[in-house]
This record gives C-alpha cells, sequence and structure tokens, in this order.
C-alpha cells in the first residue's frame, strides 16, 4: 500500500481506496441526509458514502501492516469494522439486548460444582439459549453457555458463574444483537430461506 503525502485526503470508497476530494453519490447531497444504519450498517452498495480521514503517516503505515496481516484487502471495511466494534460496545454499555457465549473450564470433582452451575442456568431462565458440556480429562469439563437478554443481565449472569468455587477459568464473548432481531423457536423459518 502506498504511502500518503499528508497534503492529500484518503478517500474511503465501496472496494478500495483512493486518494483525492470526498465524492457523493449524486442522491446524497450531504452525510446529515443519511438515516442511521444501525449496529450493523448497510449492505447495499449504493448507501455507502466517502469521506476523507486525516491521518499521522507512521500510524497509517502501522496500520495497513496491521490490516494487512488480518487479511483485510482494504482500508474501507477495516474501517467499518472499527466502527462496528465500537457501536456494538456503545449498545452494550446502555445495556441493550446481546447474545453471548460464555465458556467455563472447571473441576468437576469439587463438590456439587455440576448442580450449582446447573441451578444458576436454570434461574437465568429463558436468557439461557442452549448448553454444550464437554469432558476435557479426567478432572476437567469445559461448558460453552450461549446466553441472550439484556447485557447487563448476561454480564452479571457470567460474573457470578465465573467466581464459581472450582472453575478455573472462563470468558464472556457478547455482541449486539441487530436491531430487528426477533426470537422464533427452531421450527419457525429456514435460516438463508428468502
Amino acid at each position: 500500500m502506498p504511502m500518503l503525502n499528508m497534503s492529500n485526503t484518503l478517500m474511503l470508497t465501496p472496494g478500495a481506496y483512493s486518494l483525492g476530494r470526498p465524492q457523493r453519490s449524486p442522491r446524497d447531497s450531504s452525510a446529515s441526509t443519511l438515516a442511521p444504519a444501525g449496529l450493523y450498517g448497510r449492505t447495499m452498495a449504493g448507501d455507502l458514502v466517502r469521506f476523507g480521514v486525516a491521518m499521522d503517516a507512521d500510524l497509517l503505515q502501522r496500520f495497513d501492516e496491521h490490516i494487512g496481516a488480518k487479511g483485510y484487502g482494504n482500508r474501507s471495511e477495516a474501517l467499518r469494522d472499527l466502527v462496528r466494534a465500537d457501536l456494538v460496545n456503545a449498545h452494550l454499555k446502555r445495556d441493550g439486548l446481546a447474545v453471548a457465549t460464555l465458556t467455563l473450564v472447571y473441576d468437576h470433582h469439587v463438590r456439587e460444582l455440576s448442580e450449582k452451575l446447573t441451578d444458576m442456568q436454570h434461574d437465568l431462565g429463558e436468557h439461557v439459549v442452549s448448553t454444550l458440556h464437554v469432558h476435557l480429562d479426567h478432572d476437567h469439563c469445559l461448558e460453552v453457555i450461549v446466553l441472550r437478554g439484556p447485557a447487563g443481565l448476561i454480564q452479571s449472569a457470567a460474573d457470578r458463574l465465573l467466581a464459581t468455587k472450582g472453575v478455573k477459568h472462563g470468558r464472556l464473548v457478547a455482541t449486539a444483537l441487530p436491531e430487528n432481531s426477533h426470537h422464533h423457536a427452531d421450527d419457525e423459518h429456514e435460516h438463508g430461506a428468502r
């Protein structure tokens, strides 16, 4: 990727980057006319807006190396992912609806630990979507719990489960649910069907 002369402006375009002035499609007279796209953005190329980003040359070079190592083909998609991640974090901090996986590794020889973990999950009711249990070795089990609900409730439940005596390690990974997300039974519709 080329080094930028700081007198130029980096243009973020739908499939690549270019140097020059900001451009908008003819139907978009200003960025303020666009409606919010939600946490995950739009998918139609006609809704994309080009804008300039001024950045220190050294920072840009490090960014290019970083996104190249991650497999990004261009800066645009890398920046879109950074923006999406920041919006998701803000959504979770506001206690928005979330889905998460909680992964636990625990010593199944600790007295009544399996029962405690199961009881805690039952207390969460419909917020526990699914659980996967794996026997790692003679002493340890891995459990992956899929949770759905308000981010604060999920975090609180994860904290309680992780703090349970006998749990060796664990991690919560949460993301925001898309705005049009709906809960459904498995037999209501097929995913991918249009």
